[in-house]
């Protein structure tokens, strides 16, 4: 079975840096939990949260880094 994972890290109009799922990105915005905690808004990152109606759209200066990583979950056989 593979896996696909896809994060980015952009440069927000506001100068932040975050590292955001590409799920979050909408053309050249970027959705944001900006009423979550931080500790939660790790959280919804690693996750992959869905983005909500409460979340806050910010522009994206600058795509800085793209992160792929392919999983391979496999079934190791032994032969005796």
């Amino acid at each position: 079975m593979f896996y696909y994972r896809m994060y980015k890290v952009v440069l927000f109009d506001n100068e932040e840096v975050e590292v955001v799922p590409h799920t979050w990105l909408e053309n050249e915005y970027c959705f944001w939990p900006s009423k979550m905690k931080s500790s939660k808004i790790l959280k919804a990152v690693n996750q992959k949260a869905k983005p909500d109606e409460n979340w806050t759209t910010h522009k994206i200066i600058k795509i800085l880094y793209e992160s792929g990583i392919l999983f391979i979950f496999s079934t190791i056989f032994e032969i005796f």
